[in-house]
């Protein structure tokens, strides 16, 4: 059976489309990345506590964004994982995942300012929640594409970034052990730590998927089988024991 040439054209020019995409957001991510060590690495001192923080936080999130965005781009319009999305998908996608791809610019560039980037991070973890709710209403209604397992993501970057946004600008986790400035940052960070763990803990089929019929809980491939000739061997070894 011959594929028709028209349909292979068109899959051909959507998925060199996504790989621009995704060409494009790793130039973005990669200049964001850039841009926040050449603000917090001078030539003459090392970087603060609250710079180092907003670094690790920074990088901490843009793996799993990174990582996940791809990966829906090319199950959703490259590998078939997902059903066929319908007509205005892939320019939603595109304006969503490129401006994902800017904030992570602009936060790079506010590294230095503590309370704004925070604030922008937090406000990241609920907007991009909300994407991947919207992301099944572009998708065929009948298609159970989030499933209990989005749903707990979707509601942990959601209160991740209300507890951050809380933490910067309310006094209703101001309690006496941490006070200090110090201690602030580090909670910052942790949740931030924190959140990618659980992000990549509740939808890990999603980033590492299986082949059908595998379960293994680790991306690792199935052990080899057993050579004929071993099995041969120890079957005469034990009819020879037998006699």
């Amino acid at each position: 059976m011959h594929n028709n040439p028209e349909t292979v054209h068109i899959d051909t020019a959507r998925t060199r489309s996504i790989d621009n995409l995704q060409r494009l957001y790793t130039v973005v991510v990669s200049l964001a990345i850039a841009e926040s060590l050449r603000r917090i690495f001078p030539i003459s001192q090392w970087p603060s506590l609250e710079n180092a923080a907003a670094l690790v936080s920074l990088i901490v999130t843009i793996i799993p964004f990174y990582h996940g965005a791809n990966r829906y781009l090319d199950a959703t319009y490259v590998t078939g994982e997902r059903a066929e999305p319908r007509s205005g998908a892939l320019m939603l996608d595109f304006i969503v995942i490129f401006s994902e791809g800017l904030v992570f610019f602009i936060l790079a560039v506010l590294i230095s300012n503590t309370k704004a980037f925070f604030t922008i991070l937090a406000v990241l973890f609920i907007i991009d929640a909300f994407w991947v709710w919207l992301t099944k209403l572009t998708g065929p209604a009948q298609e159970p594409n989030i499933g209990p397992n989005y749903t707990r993501w979707a509601v942990i970057n959601i209160i991740v970034g209300i507890v951050i946004l809380i933490q910067i600008w309310s006094n209703l986790l101001n309690w006496s052990f941490w006070k200090t400035e110090t201690a602030q940052i580090i909670a910052l960070v942790s949740l931030a730590v924190i959140r990618t763990a659980l992000d990549y803990a509740q939808v890990w089929k999603f980033y590492y998927p299986l082949p059908n019929g595998v379960h293994d809980v680790l991306p690792a491939p199935l052990p080899a089988p057993v050579p004929m000739t071993l099995i041969i061997r120890k079957r005469y070894k034990k009819e020879d024991t037998s006699e």
